[in-house]
């Protein structure tokens, strides 16, 4: 297992002025087995939106997000927003248990 960090979108209201659903932002570890791991983008909505003003404010502006695609039977799929870049992410992979 690895563990990686998930960024939760959290819907909050519907703002009639901009007629767009204003939502919260938040981290929360999410632990994965590798070898379910079926693809991973970069997430590039999320990442122009973290340019314009920060998810989550704790996080650097250069901050990046991959959407991962994991792998959880019966032909079923599940999809996750990370925090990192895919480079960084292949690189933990790939990392021996002593490195991760």
């Amino acid at each position: 297992m690895i563990k990686l960090t998930e960024i939760i979108k959290t819907p909050d209201y519907y703002d009639q002025d901009t007629r767009n659903v204003v939502s919260t932002f938040n981290l929360r570890n999410l632990y994965v087995n590798p070898a379910h791991i079926v693809s991973m983008t970069m997430n590039d909505g999320y990442n122009e939106a973290h340019k314009r003003k920060p998810l989550v404010e704790e996080l650097t502006p250069y901050a990046k997000f991959t959407r991962v695609t994991l792998f959880s039977g019966a032909n079923h799929h599940t999809y996750h927003n990370i925090l990192g870049s895919p480079d960084s992410l292949v690189s933990l992979i790939g990392a021996s248990p002593e490195e991760k």
